[in-house]
């Protein structure tokens, strides 16, 4: 019952933002990441998780309901919340986002980029991010 209470509220998460422009701001602003997050699901090149997070972001700061709708919501919940309270990332989304990254990047140096060093170049720095998302707990 406890960790049912402390899933649902998230009162201590939100940062409203005085102006009423600035909310409504903030809210387009979350949809508009929301937006690109969910592109992020089906294209492997663009990163799902760093739009959601900004989302949270900008709900926090723009509307309590839809912060709540993300933070308890069944899929994209439980990514959020193990980053919010431990800065953890589940074992498999670090497996589907390496995998991602490498499957994006192979393509882009086989097909797309032709000079080697930019080849080159785009490797290092997708096994820079493979790095820095697998340093993170499980």
């Amino acid at each position: 019952m406890e960790d049912k209470l402390r899933r649902d509220d998230f009162r201590e998460d939100l940062h409203l933002s005085r102006s009423k422009t600035m909310r409504y701001i903030y809210m387009g602003l979350g949809f508009f990441f929301l937006v690109l997050a969910i592109i992020g699901v089906i294209l492997p090149v663009l990163p799902t998780t760093p739009f959601l997070l900004v989302t949270a972001a900008c709900w926090a700061r723009g509307s309590p309901r839809f912060y709540h709708w993300l933070m308890n919501h069944q899929h994209l919940g439980p990514y959020l919340r193990a980053w919010r309270d431990e800065r953890r990332i589940p074992r498999h989304a670090k497996i589907a986002a390496s995998v991602m990254i490498v499957i994006s990047i192979s393509f882009a140096i086989v097909l797309v980029i032709p000079l080697l060093i930019a080849k080159i170049m785009t490797a290092v720095i997708g096994l820079v991010v493979i790095l820095y998302l697998w340093r993170f707990p499980d």
